[in-house]
């Protein structure tokens, strides 16, 4: 399946920066509301696949950072299941396909991971993919997820990265030199998330050739 003109939302400018530039993006501010609003734009600007791009987290202990993740479908916070496109996820032979959970706000330590995945059984959690999706369904598109794990089930979000985010995407610097003056011990957690990171980035570059459009 090829198409025309998809769309893409993501939480993070870092994210949107490795979308080419004649594809249409729009940036959440990693926000599950920013997500549903930024993804009804793409929607009335015509396009015809919208896509939640980016980042997850890891729920499911046997994947590594750096894995792609094109789920099949996403379990909302409320339950409901949403299904990918299948043409298009099948454009990724050697991702991994397994259900991504949605959240409403960032699942930041192993005892959340395990908990959620214990009751989704879910690879991997974001907080766009599940808003992305309900839009799609309810403008009759065809939806698409996808990403990379960044952070393991077994890794600890500083809780200070919360606050790092500006509603347009961009990476505040200031409450994270601040939450590391007040918890310093927090350092080789976010040193950990940046080397993870990078490897969810080289995959999710790896793999944007891989759509097709026409």
């Amino acid at each position: 399946m090829a198409c025309k003109f998809p769309g893409f939302v993501t939480g993070v400018l870092s994210e949107a920066a490795l979308i080419p530039a004649q594809l249409p993006v729009r940036c959440s501010g990693a926000d599950s509301a920013g997500a549903r609003i930024q993804a009804l734009s793409l929607a009335d600007s015509g396009c015809d696949l919208l896509i939640s791009f980016g980042l997850a987290g890891g729920l499911d202990p046997a994947l590594p950072s750096g894995t792609l993740l094109v789920p099949a479908e996403i379990i909302a916070p409320d339950g409901r299941r949403y299904a990918s496109a299948p043409k298009v996820t099948s454009l990724f032979k050697n991702a991994c396909t397994g259900p991504i959970a949605g959240s409403d706000k960032i699942v930041s330590t192993p005892a959340l991971k395990a908990a959620l995945f214990e009751r989704t059984h879910a690879t991997a959690v974001d907080m766009e993919s599940h808003a992305v999706a309900e839009v799609a369904e309810q403008r009759g598109l065809p939806f698409l997820a996808l990403r990379a794990l960044a952070d393991g089930s077994d890794m600890c979000l500083p809780p200070f990265i919360a606050q790092a985010v500006t509603p347009e995407g961009h990476t505040r610097l200031g409450p994270i030199l601040m939450g590391l003056l007040r918890q310093p011990a927090s350092l080789p957690d976010l040193l950990k998330l940046a080397l993870s990171s990078r490897k969810a980035f080289a995959s999710l570059k790896r793999a944007l050739p891989l759509l097709k459009t026409e």
